[in-house]
């Protein structure tokens, strides 16, 4: 597995189960600091936001979406 290596918090064996979410990961590399995870996260452990639209929210900001 190529380029994961920023993902360390991401679990191996997840993409051993999904390996369909290695090219997704790998286009967000070196487009997402730890800074943006850490607030996405916090929007969705602590402010109850769906998950769904808060990563929606930021892949528009960075253009990988319309």
């Amino acid at each position: 597995m190529t380029g994961i290596s920023c993902w360390g918090r991401f679990r191996r064996r997840t993409l051993e189960k999904h390996p369909e979410l290695e090219k997704a990961l790998n286009r967000l590399a070196g487009r997402i600091t730890e800074e943006e995870m850490q607030r996405m996260n916090h929007r969705v452990d602590f402010k109850d936001e769906d998950p769904a639209r808060v990563a929606r929210e930021f892949l528009k900001k960075k253009g990988l979406i319309d």
